[in-house]
């Protein structure tokens, strides 16, 4: 079926359940990575509207649109006709590497209802709400209980799997690309106190187990590395994704690099991560040599909580927060 054909026979379903049911909650999603529809039928950020039933997805006549940061997307939202719509960005938008992305950098503040994303900025329809707590949550939570019980089985097992036999190589990276040089950096100091390293994306390839082995299940993959290589695409304050949580809940040792070498200072525990200083790179070698001839120097690591019990209240008050704000939008258009 090709594009347009398709496009139509959408249309045409969405028009006739709209005729059908004109009373029913819909969502769109504008701008987004091509992902499954499961995955934008239980989208996380929709769950904050709390919907008395479930939004259908649909191409017509949106009761909330979702934009982000794939293709042309400000003159869709500037005409969209949806009561409520939500810019949202997993992307640096600052960026000198995907400079695409700058376009983005006023979020969409004078188009849509609510923006959120990685930056600090102060407005009231802006929320910092950063990528990586999609990674660790499946779906908003607002049990402070549910929250701590997630914090200390990752904490718990990051200390298991560090130590684990399964450990059986030296270092992981997962990469497309290295357009800014800094992966090549740090894996030339892996490379020099020893490391072998094991390139499973398409970045510097060498090895095929991800997806021959693993169906690119990329914790089940990461379990076997002590360390994983996995710096932000762009080092900038505030721009934390999942790359550096992935390695937690994989029980590998992060050598990381972003946000100024801060990530999440109310979340992550500096002394569970390696960090990379473009500046002084040898340090990373002079650790990375240390840990691999003192085995117990690893196992002060293992013993590190990589979150810090902050975290709970971090992550609780966000969702509090995000969803107050969510339900006063919402009842402004007269909605829930």
């Amino acid at each position: 079926m090709n594009a347009k054909l398709k496009w139509l026979t959408t249309f045409t379903k969405d028009s006739l359940k709209f005729l059908a049911a004109p009373e029913h909650n819909r969502v769109r999603f504008t701008g987004y990575y091509p992902e499954t529809k499961e995955y934008f039928q239980d989208y996380y950020f929709t769950s904050f509207f709390d919907f008395k039933q479930k939004p259908d997805l649909s191409s017509v006549f949106p009761t909330i649109e979702f934009f982000s940061v794939w293709n042309n997307v400000r003159s869709k939202a500037e005409k969209s006709k949806a009561k409520i719509k939500v810019f949202f960005t997993g992307e640096c938008v600052h960026s000198e590497v995907f400079k695409e992305f700058n376009d983005f950098e006023d979020h969409f503040l004078n188009i849509i209802d609510l923006a959120l994303g990685f930056d600090y900025i102060n407005n009231k329809k802006y929320i910092r709400y950063p990528l990586w707590v999609l990674y660790l949550f499946d779906q908003p939570e607002f049990s402070k209980d549910k929250i701590k019980q997630r914090i200390d089985c990752i904490n718990e097992n990051f200390a298991n799997l560090v130590l684990s036999r399964l450990k059986t190589k030296d270092c992981s990276i997962i990469a497309r690309h290295d357009k800014n040089g800094i992966r090549s950096s740090i894996c030339n100091c892996a490379e020099k106190a020893g490391l072998k390293i094991f390139a499973a994306g398409t970045w510097n390839h060498n090895d095929d187990s991800l997806w021959n082995e693993f169906a690119n299940d990329k914790q089940k993959y990461l379990e076997q590395f002590r360390y994983a290589v996995c710096p932000e695409n762009y080092d900038y304050e505030g721009y934390v994704t999942e790359k550096l949580f992935q390695s937690f809940l994989s029980g590998c040792i992060p050598i990381y690099c972003g946000s100024n070498n801060a990530p999440e200072p109310q979340v992550v525990n500096p002394n569970a991560v390696l960090f990379y200083d473009k500046d002084k790179p040898e340090e990373l070698s002079q650790k990375l040599k240390d840990l691999q001839d003192n085995p117990k120097k690893i196992e002060e690591i293992a013993r590190q909580k990589p979150l810090k019990d902050s975290a709970v209240d971090f992550i609780y008050d966000l969702n509090k927060k995000t969803k107050d704000l969510c339900t006063e939008i919402a009842n402004s258009k007269g909605i829930l």
